[in-house]
């Protein structure tokens, strides 16, 4: 590719990375900005794969503006709606929060089950909940998928997972804790808290409160709790050694079912939305929670606080490590390295983090990315695993030292 431009040399690997869609990359969409301006967009591959069988010619392009199931993503923009409600003075992030959640308050701690009828063993929380460890994923809650007592437990009492249709908010609420407040890292449903508490301070949903305060002003109209009809699909890859797929084939997948209703929106991860659209919150807080037009996302200060490591625990740099190579959680597997690179930050700890914002001496870079390529588990997971691509956005705003990210040089 000699004599090319960077960005036709780009442009080269993705379209030839995207040629057969069923057995190399489906689909690519990427920007790159700093805090003024787009570096970089390219995209390739189809929006829609056809069903295994028919042919893949003429199926729709992808674009930095389709839509896609954000997933996690949501969680960073929960985490800013979370920061303006410290920035306006109505909470601060290290006060217990469980004196104004009702629902936290009554939070119980998980110990096991009684070996003589198989209850739970709950014990009362007796140090605080805060703003801080509901964003870093060390206020002690977990997911469903974590801690095998708490899978147990949701089905036991007949608690409906997030991805079932009679999920509400007692699928995150009623979920007691595996872990003591501030001891633990395991990541969590306590930005989904986070985004409970943004509605109880504000009086307003969730939705209502990102249109309001993050994308209006920002001039954002395709992100939303309600999927849309030209969301992109899903790709799964198939288990390399079955009958029907002698080779890795990647075919159409159904997206994670969600289910928003007024009173449960997911901030953990319940947003859709485009590419185009979700730089424009990047680039704001790389320009240090400002845009041209004046608005303040954040405070400078805020922004700042972001990046400064929170998880200083042994035991929670520790159960990163553990995260990124335990075989029941193949999203963290080989993401973060040595130790030294293990500190946590305010905000999510996205898993699906291959670009975007890296230290540079003691300052954030001026680059940010979204990248809505993810193909999990390619080559590291057991052959006997299923893993699957799909069209997610890739940051990482939190916790970026503690992931192994490819540094982008435009």
């Amino acid at each position: 590719m000699k004599g090319l431009s960077t960005t036709d040399k780009i442009n080269k690997l993705i379209k030839e990375a995207t040629l057969d869609p069923r057995h190399d990359l489906p689909r690519v969409a990427i920007i790159v900005t700093n805090s003024s301006e787009t570096l970089y967009s390219g995209s390739g591959g189809t929006s829609h794969l056809p069903p295994l069988g028919s042919p893949t010619d003429g199926a729709p392009p992808i674009t930095i503006d389709s839509v896609f199931q954000m997933a996690s993503a949501t969680k960073l923009i929960t985490t800013i709606a979370a920061l303006q409600i410290v920035d306006q003075g109505f909470a601060t992030l290290d006060e217990d929060l469980r004196e104004r959640m009702p629902d936290l308050h009554a939070a119980k701690l998980l110990k096991g089950f009684r070996e003589s009828d198989d209850e739970a063993i709950l014990e009362e929380i007796t140090v605080p909940i805060t703003l801080r460890q509901l964003l870093s994923h060390s206020a002690g809650f977990t997911y469903s998928w974590g801690p095998d007592n708490q899978a147990k437990y949701q089905k036991k009492y007949k608690i409906p997972t997030l991805h079932e249709p009679e999920s509400n908010r007692k699928s995150i609420t009623a979920i007691p804790l595996a872990q003591i407040p501030g001891t633990h890292w395991q990541y969590s449903t306590g930005i989904d808290w986070a985004g409970f508490f943004v509605e109880q301070v504000s009086g307003m949903l969730l939705d209502e409160y990102f249109e309001k305060h993050i994308f209006g002003p920002l001039g954002i109209k395709d992100l939303t709790f309600y999927k849309p009809d030209d969301v992109i699909n899903l790709v799964y890859r198939q288990d390399p050694t079955s009958e029907e797929s002698p080779i890795p084939t990647f075919v159409p997948r159904e997206h994670f079912p969600m289910f928003p209703s007024p009173d449960f929106l997911m901030g953990g991860g319940g947003l859709f939305g485009s590419p185009s659209s979700y730089i424009k919150i990047l680039r704001a807080l790389l320009a240090g929670g400002k845009t041209p037009s004046g608005f303040v996302l954040l405070k400078d200060d805020t922004v700042a606080e972001m990046f400064k490591p929170n998880l200083h625990l042994e035991a929670q740099l520790d159960d990163m490590a553990a995260g990124a190579t335990h075989d029941n959680n193949p999203w963290m597997r080989g993401r973060l390295r040595k130790r030294s690179d293990r500190k946590g930050s305010t905000g999510d700890s996205e898993e699906r983090c291959t670009l975007n914002l890296f230290p540079q001496g003691d300052k954030v870079v001026h680059f940010a990315g979204v990248d809505s390529l993810e193909l999990i588990g390619s080559s590291t997971l057991p052959r006997t695993s299923h893993s699957w691509c799909g069209p997610i956005f890739s940051l990482t705003l939190s916790n970026f030292s503690s992931i192994s990210g490819k540094k982008w040089s435009p």
